[in-house]
């Protein structure tokens, strides 16, 4: 920011002055002389849009130009009225030789600062760049990690549907397997009641006393006990079932687990550098690199 400078001339390319046109402050003020006036005899002329916006803000006469110190001034003309930096400059001019000051601005230095303004500018522009590069990187990685997410849910969702599915299986082999055994038990504890019976009525037998002329009698009725009780036995074994408790489960996910770990791909867009480009016998040769 250019503060407290004095310039020579007034030799700016702006847009004449013209009696009439809007915005043109060119009333004497009760305080003193005014702006326009003043600016008219030093040669030194405005911006029709300059005059309007000093009007609107309350800036007619000499004394409402001098009432601050010329840094506020000038302030207040860049950062409210936004007065072009030619303008401003002009008036930095008036306002130093009102103060009568001995400081000097040249025409070059002027166009050497606006030089300066627009390398700022273009640095400011690219700093902005940079920064709406980061807004898509992050756009970019946001969209990425949903793609990841959202992939790898389904995986998940069909191995839990695998796995529900074979646990399903388990459990009917298992229930099969138990209905089975719950059915040969069944058919065992029949026999057993039946044999139970014979064996309590043997038992019976023997502890009642008999003559040795029922003796033969008991014995045949004992030996037909243990008779039925060994063909019942012969026909359980005969017709039993063959219940193998074994269930087994096969997975062969080492090969599925390897390509798993492979799975997808996340890899940086290369951008393309031209090095060489040249034009030989009607034909184009181009010779360019990547950078990451």
């Amino acid at each position: 920011r250019l503060k407290k400078m004095n310039i020579m001339t007034a030799s700016f390319e702006t847009n004449d002055l013209k009696e009439g046109d809007e915005g043109v402050v060119n009333a004497q003020d009760d305080n003193g002389m005014s702006i326009k006036q003043w600016m008219a005899d030093k040669k030194i002329k405005l911006m029709n849009e300059t005059w309007q916006k000093l009007a609107e803000h309350g800036f007619h006469s000499i004394d409402d130009l001098t009432s601050l110190p010329v840094n506020q001034i000038m302030d207040c003309l860049k950062n409210e009225l936004h007065i072009k930096t030619a303008d401003r400059l002009k008036l930095q001019q008036a306002l130093n030789m009102l103060a009568d000051k001995k400081n000097f601005i040249d025409p070059e230095e002027v166009v050497m600062f606006q030089s300066m303004q627009s390398t700022l500018d273009k640095l400011q522009n690219e700093v902005n760049g940079l920064k709406l590069k980061q807004s898509k990187i992050a756009e970019h990685k946001n969209k990425t990690q949903r793609m990841i997410d959202e992939e790898f849910a389904k995986l998940i969702a069909s191995l839990n549907k695998r796995k529900t599915m074979l646990s399903q299986q388990l459990n009917a082999i298992a229930m099969r397997k138990n209905a089975e055994i719950e059915q040969e038990m069944s058919k065992t504890e029949n026999v057993i009641d039946d044999a139970r019976k014979m064996y309590d009525a043997t038992n019976a037998l023997l502890n009642t006393a008999i003559s040795l002329d029922e003796l033969k009698v008991r014995k045949s009725q004992i030996a037909q006990y243990q008779t039925e009780m060994k063909q019942a036995m012969k026909m359980k074994q005969e017709n039993a079932m063959q219940i193998n408790e074994r269930i087994v489960g096969v997975f062969e996910t080492q090969s599925l687990v390897q390509r798993i770990h492979e799975i997808g791909r996340i890899y940086d867009v290369a951008t393309p550098l031209l090095t060489d480009l040249r034009c030989e016998n009607g034909s184009v040769n181009v010779a360019w690199h990547t950078q990451n």
